[in-house]
């Protein structure tokens, strides 16, 4: 992972890491998108990537979006 400079690649390692380390089911990497006004899925390890590119929640929706609006 150190030294990517890919999103999408990064994106990948570090959901299949975290579920790894937490030992969880499931874990997925949201990316805002200010001009579209988007929270857009990034990785997930639940989800198979060819539905990633469809999967937009709004910026200001559910606890995603609350993190990303409070940081």
């Amino acid at each position: 992972m150190v030294g990517s400079r890919d999103v999408d690649a990064l994106a990948r390692s570090a959901s299949t890491l975290v579920a790894d380390v937490l030992q969880v089911d499931a874990c997925s990497i949201l990316l805002a998108d200010p001009v579209q006004q988007k929270l857009i899925l990034a990785a997930a390890t639940h989800i198979p990537e060819p539905e990633w590119p469809s999967i937009r929640l709004p910026l200001d929706s559910g606890l995603c979006g609350h993190v990303h609006a409070t940081g």
